[in-house]
């Protein structure tokens, strides 16, 4: 009977013991290993990653308005070229984070001023400069909106005409006066408004190196009212563009 007493106090001990012990080795036993967490849903984006959809690869196109200012110039037989403006389009992917390639074109209208000794003659929107470059972007990653590059192209210039000379009644004039390689160096940015669409903003030192034009202008002089036969030669142009330019992303 002593023993019994003595252990009667026990019992809530041990009936606790078994309490706290019990749920632990049940879950052991039911659940086993965790299992891995499911994937995320098709387009999920983590709340501390919103504009991560930037980064992917994708294909893009793109048009620009675009601001020729002209630094500086070495032309043959034409006159003093403007400042011009004119639009581009352009197609590019983005291979990842950090890189973009592009093809581009972009077509500008200028004013020449010239004089023949005694006078000053002023044509509007007489000339144009197309280029068509191939591009690299280097990219500076963001995880905002906004997302600033570096740029650099290489491709291929063509000055011209783009009217007739109100000095000469001209026919079977050439389109392009001439021809030469062309690169450009600068950056920007851009500023995304979701998956597939950003508007950006661009500035590019552009170098342009034109050759002997390979055609002549065969024209009508008209005060003297005889034939003359024109030709035109192009060394170097050196000009800084802007460009505002808007993109849909696939």
């Amino acid at each position: 009977m002593r023993h019994i007493k003595l252990a009667i106090p026990l019992i809530p001990a041990l009936l606790g013991m078994l309490l706290i012990s019990a749920p632990r080795e049940a879950e052991a036993q039911y659940y086993g290993a965790r299992p891995a967490p499911p994937p995320p849903p098709p387009g999920f984006i983590p709340k501390h990653n919103p504009w991560r959809f930037k980064h992917r690869p994708h294909f893009y196109v793109n048009a620009e308005l675009t601001g020729l200012a002209i630094l500086g110039q070495q032309l043959d037989d034409v006159g003093t070229i403007s400042h011009g403006a004119g639009f581009g389009i352009g197609l590019g992917v983005r291979t990842g984070r950090w890189v973009s390639i592009e093809g581009n074109w972009t077509f500008t209208a200028h004013d020449e001023i010239w004089s023949d000794g005694e006078y000053e003659f002023w044509e509007i929107d007489s000339h144009q400069i197309q280029t068509v470059t191939l591009d690299a972007k280097i990219h500076i990653p963001t995880w905002g909106r906004a997302e600033p590059f570096f740029q650099v192209g290489v491709g291929w210039a063509f000055f011209g005409l783009s009217g007739f000379d109100p000095y000469y009644d001209s026919f079977n004039h050439p389109y392009m006066y001439t021809n030469g390689p062309t690169f450009s160096v600068g950056g920007g940015g851009e500023i995304w408004f979701g998956p597939h669409f950003s508007l950006g903003i661009k500035a590019l030192y552009r170098g342009m190196y034109f050759g002997e034009s390979e055609y002549s202008i065969r024209a009508v002089n008209r005060e003297q009212k005889r034939e003359e036969s024109l030709t035109a030669a192009s060394n170097f142009i050196n000009a800084l563009s802007l460009d505002l330019f808007g993109t849909v992303h696939f």
